[in-house]
């Protein structure tokens, strides 16, 4: 389990987005392949790394935590983020999102919902999330063992945490 740090947090909601970034130019290869690395193994990158790879999210955070008066580098403000504003900034068309099509801010936005049903299949565990709206699955891999009934948050189809 990765330890609860704001590197970890910011990492688990940022990481998914690091194939978009790379298909739009916007890192580097080997950029890309750290983050795939640190994710497929259960790691966090540094601080440094984080900041330089995803400096519009990192802009946003420190919009937040300045009208919260913390430091934008707190985990709960991190997490505020994601879950709160995101979705926000993605609607209201900042950025990059101005001209994403539709399909990938969809993907991109922040969800939390209740675990309906879970599966595995081929190994992979694959959840049914109750959106309230909608119900639409999500891959357990970075999040295997939740239990029905329990919320969870989701980015790029992808359970990220439990939320309560």
């Amino acid at each position: 389990m990765i330890e609860e740090t704001s590197e970890a947090v910011f990492f688990r909601y940022s990481a998914d987005c690091a194939y978009q970034l790379f298909s739009l130019g916007r890192i580097k290869e080997r950029e890309y392949q750290i983050i795939r690395d640190c994710r497929e193994h259960g790691k966090v990158p540094d601080r440094i790394f984080l900041e330089a790879v995803f400096p519009a999210a990192i802009e946003r955070i420190k919009r937040l935590a300045k009208t919260l008066s913390k430091d934008y580098w707190d985990a709960e403000v991190i997490r505020k983020y994601f879950l709160e504003e995101h979705n926000r900034i993605i609607d209201g068309g900042d950025g990059y999102y101005a001209i994403a099509p539709k399909s990938i801010k969809e993907l991109c936005k922040v969800r939390v919902g209740k675990i309906k049903n879970s599966e595995t299949i081929g190994g992979e565990v694959i959840y049914t999330v109750d959106y309230g709206d909608k119900e639409e699955t999500a891959l357990g891999k970075y999040l295997p063992d939740v239990k029905i009934g329990e919320r969870i948050s989701t980015h790029w189809k992808f359970a990220i945490e439990r939320v309560r």
